[in-house]
């Protein structure tokens, strides 16, 4: 598969899908995420999360289970095909941080 399936929205020129963080591992900096768009995991760095989604001592971290936005590049990521590029919290997330309490 060389391109993702079909589903996702177009913003600034970009393909953006909405799916699931799998797994996060924050001792390393990095997880991923699952979309039904794609035929694999898309691997995740911390650097590709928003800077308005970092907590307010500016760490950028995931959460397992939580839901985010993404765009997405083919890539050799070890034994990932996919890398994320840009990672948002999907608003109305519930488990975003500005709706924890």
């Amino acid at each position: 598969m060389d391109e993702p399936a079909g589903g996702g929205r177009m913003t600034s020129g970009a393909q953006e899908y909405r799916g699931r963080v799998d797994q996060w591992n924050a001792d390393a900096g990095w997880g991923t995420i699952a979309a039904p768009e794609f035929d694999g995991p898309i691997w995740v760095h911390f650097s590709a999360i928003s800077p308005s989604a970092a907590s307010p001592g500016g760490y950028r971290s995931l959460r397992t289970g939580e839901t985010v936005d993404f765009t997405a590049e083919r890539a050799n990521q070890d034994e990932f095909r996919w890398r994320a590029i840009m990672v948002t919290r999907s608003e109305g997330n519930p488990n975003s941080e500005e709706n924890r309490s």
